[in-house]
């Protein structure tokens, strides 16, 4: 919702581009980065706080989130603190779980008291969840206000139209590649630059409107876990007619490391709730595998070292 509501500010004439041919933009190569960086989320622990605004900036709207992942399960722990020209309005925690089986949002209403707030069937990626999900805030690298880009390019999101109209291989500090698009958005138009890293993650676009002198810009920092390229921040900005930035959005990211979690952490029974019929829980950590494979391996070893121990007595001469 942050982004998109920055989103929807945007308005400037960037100018006339020239239209590119079809194919030139090589979208299977851009899809295949936008799952691997999918998976990339997979086997985390990350703690990321996210800040915004009212545009007079008396409401302030700060997020502490908490997450935890393995394949094909996140879970994410968010406390909001509302406060007014300084003093607090309000604070709530709500649990955001993403399943097989859906989309679940669960608030907290006391210490050890849950109720179901949603559940959305439908949605079982990191990639379809609404734009209020802290989840969202994960995929931002692939997304264009809240959308993801590849299916923006593709024409799936209904009441948007996109239309590449650049694409160049450029070397701009970070930046790989960039390209301009020409948008519809429920019957407004604007017009947007993007900049991308080697990896196809976003690094900068700017959204700039056609009828009103308004834009936004998005800018990302990254960092390195286990050679794989994770958001560091996240900030978007809208920018008045001379430039000058507003108050925006601003996610931080700390403490990356490799999830050690158990099946018992993606449960609605951690909540007090009632499992569904249709979910079938992992078997066991994201990491038992290998320690299974490495006790078979051990024990292979140990049944040749034995038989080969075993065959040499047997060989030997007996001595009188």
């Amino acid at each position: 919702m942050r982004f998109l509501t920055l989103a929807c500010l945007v308005l400037l004439d960037l100018g006339t581009m020239p239209r590119v041919r079809a194919g030139d933009f090589p979208l299977h190569e851009y899809s295949t980065a936008v799952d691997r960086y999918v998976s990339s989320l997979d086997d985390l622990s990350v703690e990321y706080s996210d800040e915004d605004r009212t545009a007079d900036g008396s409401l302030v709207f700060h997020r502490e989130h908490s997450l935890l992942s393995i394949p094909g399960h996140m879970r994410v722990k968010t406390v909001q603190h509302v406060t007014r020209q300084g003093a607090p309005v309000s604070a709530r925690t709500e649990w955001s779980l993403l399943r097989p089986d859906g989309f679940y949002v669960i608030s907290e209403k006391a210490e050890g008291q849950f109720v179901l707030k949603s559940w959305q069937q439908t949605v079982t990626s990191p990639l379809d969840v609404g734009a209020d999900s802290p989840i969202q805030i994960l995929t931002a690298p692939v997304c264009r206000a809240s959308y993801p880009l590849v299916r923006l390019i593709r024409k799936q999101v209904p009441g948007h139209v996109v239309n590449l109209t650049d694409f160049r291989r450029v070397e701009n500090g970070d930046a790989m590649y960039e390209c301009r698009s020409a948008d519809e958005v429920n019957g407004g138009r604007a017009e947007t630059r993007y900049e991308m890293n080697a990896d196809w993650l976003l690094t900068r676009y700017t959204m700039a409107g056609i009828t009103e002198e308004r834009r936004v810009s998005y800018e990302f920092a990254y960092t390195i876990l286990d050679g794989r390229r994770l958001p560091a921040r996240i900030t978007a900005r809208p920018l008045d007619k001379s430039g000058i930035a507003r108050p925006g959005f601003e996610a931080v990211f700390r403490n990356y490391q490799r999830a050690q979690a158990q099946p018992a952490d993606f449960s609605l029974a951690q909540f007090g709730l009632p499992e569904s019929l249709n979910y079938k829980a992992p078997s066991g950590s994201s990491h038992q595998w290998r320690y299974f494979v490495v006790a078979a391996l051990l024990f292979v070893v140990l049944a040749v070292g034995f038989r080969y121990l075993a065959r040499r007595r047997r060989a030997a001469p007996v001595s009188t």
